[in-house]
């Protein structure tokens, strides 16, 4: 696992390029970088989701749940977020209860 691009054990899509801006293009994103903001527009157009719902999504998206979980810890330092707990619990066993809600703020 790379940790850079998180999906291979070399920079299959060049990611360690795209930290360069372009004068017309701008910064192209990473995987990482756009998974990151791409949930945080899932979370503020549907304004809740369940810790289960996350997980799913995520895998979807083809990211470890570590990649979400990280992302929302720091989203709830910075208070933009709010989940019960130290833990945005992203993980497969909840999927065996309704889940814990995540609430944008």
């Amino acid at each position: 696992m790379s940790p850079v691009s998180g999906d291979a054990n070399f920079d299959i899509d060049d990611d360690s390029n795209k930290g360069q801006i372009d004068l017309f293009t701008g910064k192209e994103l990473t995987k990482i970088e756009k998974f990151n903001r791409d949930i945080e527009e899932l979370i503020r157009d549907s304004g809740e989701l369940t810790n289960a719902e996350l997980f799913l999504w995520t895998l979807e998206q083809g990211h470890p749940p570590k990649h979400s979980a990280s992302h929302l810890r720091k989203l709830k330092k910075q208070k933009r977020i709010f989940y019960e707990g130290r833990s945005p619990k992203i993980v497969f066993d909840c999927l065996n209860n309704e889940g814990d809600l995540v609430n944008i703020k």
